[in-house]
Parts: C-alpha cells; sequence; structure tokens
C-alpha cells in the first residue's frame, strides 16, 4: 500500500478518536440531543445528533490530507464541493436544532442545488435516454430537471432514514455500484472505513445521523 495512504488512515483514526471522546460535549454544547418519546423513537437513553459533525470533518480531512499528501490523487472531491457539503451541513444542523418548516427547507434546498449546478455544470442532466434508445433533450430545462433530481432525492433519503444502519448501509451499497462501474476513486477508499465505523457508533445508539449527516450523504 502507498506510504501516503498508510499515513492517511493513521491520521483518520486519529481524528475519529478524538472526536469520539468530544462527541458528547459536542452534542450537549450544541444540544443536538435525540431523547427517546417511546413512540416512534423507542432507544433507551439520550443520543448525540452528531453525525453531521462527523461526516463533514471526516470528508473535510480526507479532501486536505489528499490534497497535500497525493495531489495526484483521483478524487472527485475539490473546493466547491467541500463548499457545497458545508452549506449543507450548515442547513441540516439547524434543521436538526429548531426543525425548519418543511416549505422553507424546500425553497432552502432548491436554491442550495440551483447554486450549486450552476457552478458544477457537469452533474447537469442534458439529457434522458429511455429504455427503448430514444433520446431527449432537456435544453433550458436541464438545471430545473436536474435540481428537482436532487430535491426529491434528497428529502426520499432524509425520510428514509429511520432504522439503524438504513441509510449508512444503503450509501455503501452506492459505493460498491461506484465502484463496479467507475473503478478505483480515493474517496471512497478512505471513506468506507469511516461509514463502517458510523455505522457502528451508529447500530450501538451512540450517534445518530441526523438530518445533518442524511444531508451529506
Amino acid at each position: 500500500m502507498n506510504t501516503n495512504y498508510i499515513l492517511i488512515f493513521s491520521l483518520l483514526i486519529l481524528i475519529n478518536i478524538i472526536f469520539y471522546l468530544a462527541n458528547y460535549k459536542i452534542a450537549k454544547y450544541l444540544n443536538l440531543i435525540d431523547v427517546p418519546d417511546s413512540d416512534r423513537k423507542i432507544h433507551t437513553s439520550n443520543v448525540p445528533l452528531t453525525g453531521g459533525f462527523f461526516l463533514f470533518f471526516n470528508i473535510l480531512f480526507i479532501f486536505l490530507l489528499s490534497n497535500y499528501l497525493s495531489p495526484e490523487n483521483n478524487s472527485i472531491l475539490n473546493s466547491q464541493v467541500i463548499i457545497f457539503i458545508f452549506f449543507i451541513f450548515i442547513f441540516g444542523i439547524f434543521d436538526d436544532k429548531f426543525g425548519i418548516n418543511a416549505n422553507f427547507k424546500l425553497l432552502l434546498s432548491i436554491i442550495c442545488f440551483s447554486i450549486f449546478l450552476f457552478f458544477y455544470d457537469n452533474l447537469v442532466l442534458k439529457y434522458i435516454i429511455i429504455s427503448t434508445g430514444q433520446k431527449i433533450n432537456l435544453g433550458i430545462y436541464s438545471i430545473p430537471f436536474t435540481v428537482f433530481c436532487f430535491v426529491i432525492f434528497q428529502n426520499a433519503f432524509n425520510m428514509y432514514d429511520g432504522i439503524n444502519l438504513q441509510n449508512i448501509s444503503y450509501f455503501l451499497f452506492l459505493i460498491i455500484i461506484i465502484f463496479i462501474f467507475f473503478g478505483f476513486i480515493d474517496f471512497y477508499i478512505f471513506l468506507a472505513p469511516v461509514l463502517f465505523l458510523l455505522a457502528f457508533l451508529n447500530l450501538k445508539n451512540k450517534m445518530f445521523l441526523g438530518d445533518s449527516g442524511s444531508y451529506i450523504l
């Protein structure tokens, strides 16, 4: 294994140990605690809603370490994506803490994705090919349709989050699919162990994704 990879993994382990030790303090300080209600929330103790913090800072450190130690790495991350993830993270934290109104949340999501796609054109769906082979050019509707797809998926994915490991397992499944069809991508190699650790903490009711974690995924 590349020496830089070993160093990145080692630093990530150290970072996550520090984060885990500070997890409850962060959650308590920001009042990001999921309290059981014996109705929908069947866990028996208070659980930190710090999954978004866990994911964002791991992604940020993977980005910084990868670019510093392996500037030639095959990564999907760049500064634009990191900035977008940061705004999504802040959006999710406010939603976890204050419970943003559904209509306002929808409006914010549309604005966020529209701005992101304006600067990140290669993610815009410009045409659709249906099973018969017919190609439909979206033209001026490319960005609105792509924003619609992102917003619908974001809401569906967030609503899907209800049982421990549900969203994380689905995302790990997506990583496997990406690996099969697109090959080796450094970012996912580093993120996969992080997700397995998050899955373990989630299973043990030590940390929940919250809206911020779901939005980032």
